[in-house]
Formats: C-alpha cells, structure tokens, sequence
C-alpha cells in the first residue's frame, strides 16, 4: 500500500462506500454470509443482484466508466 496518507484516506473512504452500497443493496448478514465465502462473480451476482464493476461505475469510482 503507498505510504501517501492523501491516498490512503482516499483508498479506504472509497471501500466504505463501496460496502455501504453492499449492504444497502441486502443487509449487514447477507454482506457478512458473502465476506465469509470464497469470491467469485457469479456469487457477487447473485448476492447483490449487480455485476462489481457495472456498481464502481455506478458509484462513479472510476473515472474511465461511461
């Protein structure tokens, strides 16, 4: 990880948003359930009921999204 600490604190805020629009799409115990498993993109799918990168764009955490 940089040692930069404006990145980090970008870095970690941007992962709060991201698993706060986790759990706001199901709950703390549906987030906890997919944290627990093995990843894969089908499972996030399914749980969250939308592709990870159709969400960072969604989010606009990328700025290459359309």
């Amino acid at each position: 990880m940089d040692t930069d600490a404006a990145f980090r604190r970008s870095y970690y805020f941007l992962s709060y948003l991201f698993v706060k629009a986790l759990v706001d799409r199901t709950s703390v115990a549906e987030f906890m359930k997919f944290y627990d498993s093995q990843y894969s993109d089908a499972l996030f799918e399914s749980t969250f009921k939308v592709k990870r990168l159709d969400l960072v764009c969604e989010l606009k955490m990328d700025l290459k999204c359309g």
